[in-house]
């Protein structure tokens, strides 16, 4: 089996208590169904993780997102999660970021690079993260992280 390790970096956008998400609709074959990421995706290969928060913020979301400090740090290993893909091994960057001064509203009509399977840009309320599905299911840590920031930063591991 040929494994694939894969580096993302993704963005944690609060504003007024909510929490920017990209919306997504799996296609009958897919995993996870109705459901929801935080903005952000794979680097580049020679691209720094503060650059591909700003590609990414305006590709899914029509976001420019000014990157801010590293928040945490989660691996997605696919052997151990029995309905996705088994060769896929990710390890995330989660950084806080604000929306750039000026900058217009996030919105899939303003999105230049949105997924197939994207079907929006929402702002969800903190205390309804629960609520929703988000993938991978760490809404209670993420809320937890993001009200406590002094904590530092922190290694999750493997979750789903």
């Amino acid at each position: 089996m040929k494994h694939h390790l894969h580096v993302s970096a993704k963005a944690v956008v609060v504003r007024d208590g909510q929490l920017l998400l990209v919306e997504y609709q799996d296609t009958p074959r897919g995993e996870v169904g109705h459901h929801y990421n935080l903005p952000g995706g794979r680097m580049l290969p020679d691209e720094q993780a503060t650059e591909t928060l700003r590609r990414k913020g305006v590709e899914e979301a029509g976001a420019c997102l000014v990157p801010g400090p590293l928040l945490l740090v989660y691996e997605y290993i696919g052997r151990n999660h029995a309905f996705v893909c088994e060769d896929k091994h990710s390890v995330s960057l989660v950084f806080r970021c604000d929306l750039a001064p000026g900058s217009e509203e996030p919105s899939l009509t303003r999105a230049t690079a949105r997924d197939a399977i994207q079907t929006d840009v929402r702002w969800i309320p903190l205390d309804r993260l629960e609520e929703i599905v988000l993938w991978p299911n760490f809404a209670c840590q993420l809320v937890q992280a993001i009200r406590e920031p002094q904590r530092g930063n922190q290694y999750w591991g493997d979750i789903l």
